[in-house]
């Protein structure tokens, strides 16, 4: 049984197990896999180090602008807190938003007919 919950980056593929729908919520975002139809969330409370994980719940998230014009972070609503690539690894987990830097840069991408695609910027 593959496991549907852990988030890792990996080579873009276009496949949809890559693909998310970014669906707007009164006060921010939310984003659910085409593969899976999970969202993507925290495991657990929002707090440093957490991993990203897909669920059932829905997490809003705002979408803040990067340091590179075409980036943008991915923040926990409410929180210092947004997605961010795991020290050394693919997993994806929660860092500060004070760290700035580029691993917590990500480039959204009109899909089609209404996906939004969720890319590592390299």
């Amino acid at each position: 049984m593959k496991d549907w919950s852990s988030i890792r980056t990996a080579a873009w593929d276009a496949s949809d197990n890559q693909k998310w729908v970014a669906e707007r919520t009164g006060n921010g975002w939310t984003l659910r896999s085409v593969a899976t139809g999970l969202f993507l969330s925290v495991d657990g409370t929002a707090r440093p180090n957490a991993s990203i994980i897909a669920t059932r719940e829905e997490t809003t998230w705002d979408v803040q602008p990067a340091r590179e014009p075409s980036a943008v972070r991915l923040v926990v609503s409410g929180t210092p807190l947004c997605v961010q690539l795991g020290s050394g690894s693919a997993i994806l987990k929660l860092g500060d938003l004070r760290e700035g830097g580029e691993a917590q840069q990500w480039r959204l991408e009109k899909g089609e007919p209404d996906n939004t695609h969720l890319r590592r910027r390299h």
